[in-house]
């Protein structure tokens, strides 16, 4: 997870070639707060400090931040864009009834997909990452989902 001190922002904005503008830094910092946040949801957030923000630069800064490897867009059923700033090797659970978004961690998980491809001698293609998305239901929405 990126640290979320704005100073930490500012430079890994800056080291990523980005201008470490205001509202990039109030987005970004507002991300690594919360998990799995559509541009909506930030956009509410952010506007209590930023009440000038609109949602569209919301937008236009999430996606200048996916270009710049400094946060991913995560799938859902319902096609809402979601985004994160988790930039660990993770996986995602995602409960399609209740369109909560969870991360996995299981290194095991990556290296059989890693020991598969390598099996099946996929040619001409090397694994730089793995972005895994579980798809499934919660038997019960009011619970949460647990991993062993």
């Amino acid at each position: 997870m990126i640290s979320n001190s704005y100073q930490r922002i500012k430079e890994l904005l800056v080291e990523s070639g980005l201008k470490a503008t205001h509202p990039r830094i109030a987005v970004l910092h507002e991300l690594t707060k919360d998990e799995h946040p559509s541009a909506e949801q930030l956009h509410e957030k952010i506007r209590e400090q930023n009440p000038s923000i609109s949602l569209g630069s919301v937008h236009r800064i999430l996606e200048k931040l996916v270009e710049a490897n400094l946060a991913y867009r995560v799938a859902t059923r319902s096609g809402t864009k979601r985004y994160d700033a988790n930039l660990e090797p993770h996986s995602h659970i995602y409960s399609v009834n209740t369109e909560e978004i969870q991360d996995y961690h299981d290194p095991e998980l990556n290296e059989l997909i890693r020991d598969y491809f390598e099996k099946k001698q996929v040619g001409n293609f090397k694994i730089t990452d793995i972005k895994l998305q579980i798809n499934g239901e919660k038997a019960d929405p009011d619970q949460q989902v647990t991993i062993l």
